[in-house]
């Protein structure tokens, strides 16, 4: 676990991140995925955000094991029916996004405030020459605010247009390093630089695809080219 502000941040395997704030008791997890022996002890989640709809990001046994009856979620609009196919939940606590709105989200007398940001591939191709992430599907990212301090949880992605418009937005930054399906790390050491985070973690590596030294590289990298950005492995 690390201290960012007041948000106690923890990295699960692969993509999974738990954000805790001790002042308003609020939890929100990103993708929760393969979490369910490692989450025991954890808060349940007040917020799940949800990326996209790949295995080893909607997974919903996992989602299961954190959910409580007030447990929002929060994921792109064009998953919607896959969605209510495996989940069952009311449709008050669900909420659709579409890229680039904004949302207020009403959280135990607190108002979370996220934004969903495209996530989608440039260059990220299969053996028959398809993108992995297609921007046409419409899977996001999110930039989320607790309390004043901003997150932005990058999703499977590609360094994209969209993400000039968030420099100086960011103090946090979850951003995924394995290359193949998403950025490599070079691409995201350049995402870094133009975002200036206080903060970085790098995620989508060591489990499912990317070498476990990724982190590593990635954290070296970043204090001989930008000082000021903080790494979190």
């Amino acid at each position: 676990m690390n201290t960012c502000n007041d948000l106690q941040i923890t990295k699960f395997e692969h993509d999974t991140v738990l954000i805790h704030q001790e002042s308003s008791n609020i939890t929100v997890v990103f993708d929760p995925f393969q979490v369910q022996g490692a989450l025991r002890t954890q808060k349940r989640a007040d917020v799940i955000f949800i990326t996209h709809d790949h295995f080893d990001h909607f997974s919903p046994k996992d989602i299961h094991s954190l959910t409580t009856r007030e447990t929002i979620f929060v994921f792109p609009a064009s998953i919607l029916d896959k969605l209510q196919t495996f989940l069952d939940v009311p449709e008050d606590r669900l909420v659709p996004v579409v890229p680039l709105e904004e949302y207020v989200l009403t959280v135990k007398g607190s108002h979370v405030k996220a934004m969903a940001v495209p996530a989608y591939n440039i260059d990220k191709k299969s053996p028959q020459g398809n993108l992995y992430h297609p921007k046409e599907k419409e899977f996001v990212g999110f930039l989320i605010e607790l309390n004043g301090t901003s997150v932005y949880f990058v999703g499977d992605s590609d360094p994209i247009p969209e993400m000039d418009v968030l420099v100086g937005m960011v103090d946090v930054l979850v951003i995924p390093v394995s290359g193949l399906y998403v950025m490599t790390v070079e691409e995201a050491i350049q995402v870094t630089q133009k975002l200036q985070p206080r903060w970085a973690m790098p995620v989508h590596y060591g489990s499912v695809v990317g070498d476990v030294t990724l982190g590593e590289r990635f954290l070296q990298e970043i204090q001989q080219i930008a000082p000021d950005t903080e790494v979190i492995l």
